[in-house]
């Protein structure tokens, strides 16, 4: 079986987060709920994540309802802020745009 080193590994991850932010002129992936815990299963590494969090448009469910599941999936409490950090910066929807 074929080993890679830790350099390796780090320039797969470097580019495929690249990859993932790099190109805002394609439509962007919105984390969710789902794929934050999904990436957190994969063994993203966890700087990697909050990365993505936070260099993407915001999409997760913070209802208490939509907490329950990243939570009871040992989703990490930085992730977490990351994610309400996200939609707290997000414009709203009552707010005129500034020009």
């Amino acid at each position: 079986m074929l080993s890679l080193s830790s350099r390796a590994r780090a320039a797969l991850l470097a580019g495929a987060l690249f990859t993932l932010v790099a190109d805002a002129s394609h439509a962007q992936e919105v984390p969710t709920n789902e794929s934050v815990v999904q990436m957190l299963t994969g063994k993203f590494p966890k700087d990697l994540m909050l990365l993505k969090i936070r260099n993407s448009p915001p999409g997760v469910d913070l209802s208490p309802e939509g907490l329950v599941y990243p939570t009871s999936r040992k989703v990490h409490q930085d992730l977490l802020k990351a994610m309400m950090s996200a939609t707290d910066d997000a414009p709203r929807a009552s707010e005129a745009p500034k020009c």
